[in-house]
């Protein structure tokens, strides 16, 4: 997967357009210049969504008048493709209108979203180490969407059945519903826990040998990372939902809210045994979620015999000369599209500045 070309409209702060190489593309530009919204942007041409949770109306440039924002791309994939989305503001509707077309012809999100594949380390996710929980659960639910494409739709379903349960749970603890309508909303929030909970367990079940291969190559100092899900509904890998619903169905409905399933539940990243977010340094933290990229760019490139794009944002602030010289040899054996942003050149070693294009 290759992008060519770049056009943003209204997109944030840019207004602008690019043209880009294979292999590693660097932007050095200052703070403020508009450097992780170019790779959200890119970003954004894979999954339709911010990566840091913002609503589409929100990425538009919010000093100009027009009413809508367009990211235009020139890909090269099995054969050359151009990627177009429109948000524009809906008259009538609070909800910004979404237009996606693939080679100017208009096409489903789900379809769209199956052209370009891309894996983003910012500093947004850098924190997955450290940061809360559900930061964790909805980082890896999108890396999950990036291999499975009807993903989405189940964790969609999910939550609306868990807001239907949850204000279920709410009447019944006020004395307002009876408990045996519990039954219809239970079966069904089983099934969908259990088909996510199946397909997490999956992916951290697939990506654990990359895991220890990219840690044995970044740390460099016999560090042995690895992922473990914790979860109050999963014990030695068998899946207990529907036992843990049915022993704790009076603490819920004292509660007034569902209190197990996989919206509970939690990644725990261990360095050597230790668990990292509060054992380990700050680079240690970082590095993990570089690993992490590293990791699932493998696996892609085994499932689907195709490089995605990987965006890393900020990819060397708080790591010593060590581990960033570590990351440059490791980035110049992959085949991929790189694209590096910094506002420091001096981070950088001049043999892979050498290497590498300037953007």
């Amino acid at each position: 997967m290759i992008l060519k070309e770049l056009k943003l409209k209204n997109y944030k702060n840019l207004n602008t357009g690019f043209n880009f190489q294979n292999g590693i593309n660097i932007l050095i530009y200052p703070n403020g210049w508009g450097k992780t919204n170019l790779l959200e942007a890119i970003d954004y041409l894979s999954s339709l969504k911010s990566f840091r949770g913002l609503g589409d109306s929100e990425m538009k440039n919010w000093e100009s008048g027009d009413d809508y924002f367009k990211i235009h791309a020139k890909c090269l994939l099995d054969k050359p493709v151009e990627l177009e989305v429109i948000i524009s503001s809906d008259p009538g509707n609070s909800r910004a209108k979404k237009t996606v077309k693939i080679s100017g012809a208009n096409t489903t999100p789900k379809k769209f979203r199956s052209q370009l594949a891309t894996f983003m380390y910012s500093p947004h996710n850098a924190d997955i180490v450290s940061s809360t929980p559900d930061i964790r659960r909805n980082q890896f639910d999108r890396y999950i969407s990036e291999f499975d494409a009807d993903y989405d739709k189940i964790l969609k379903e999910y939550r609306f059945v868990l807001k239907s349960r949850n204000k279920l749970l709410a009447r019944i603890s006020e004395g307002r519903e009876s408990e045996m309508q519990l039954d219809y909303w239970d079966t069904r929030f089983v099934n969908l826990g259990e088909e996510i909970l199946t397909k997490r367990l999956k992916l951290l079940a697939d990506l654990e040998e990359y895991i220890y291969l990219a840690s044995k190559e970044l740390y460099k100092n016999g560090f042995d990372l690895r992922i473990n899900y914790s979860s109050k509904v999963v014990e030695n890998q068998v899946l207990r939902m529907k036992e843990k619903l049915a022993s704790g169905r009076m603490k819920e409905i004292q509660a007034g809210m569902g209190l197990y399933g996989p919206h509970r539940d939690d990644y725990e990243f261990l360095l050597n045994g230790n668990l990292l977010r509060t054992a380990g340094s700050r680079g240690q933290q970082r590095i993990a979620g570089i690993i992490l990229l590293f990791a699932l760019n493998s696996l892609f490139n085994k499932d689907f015999s195709v490089s995605p794009v990987l965006l890393f944002d900020d990819i060397f602030s708080e790591l010593d000369e060590k581990h960033r010289v570590n990351i440059e040899n490791s980035l110049l054996k992959l085949n991929n599209q790189i694209f590096i942003t910094s506002s420091q050149k001096e981070l950088f070693t001049g043999s892979f500045l050498k290497k590498i294009n300037l953007v």
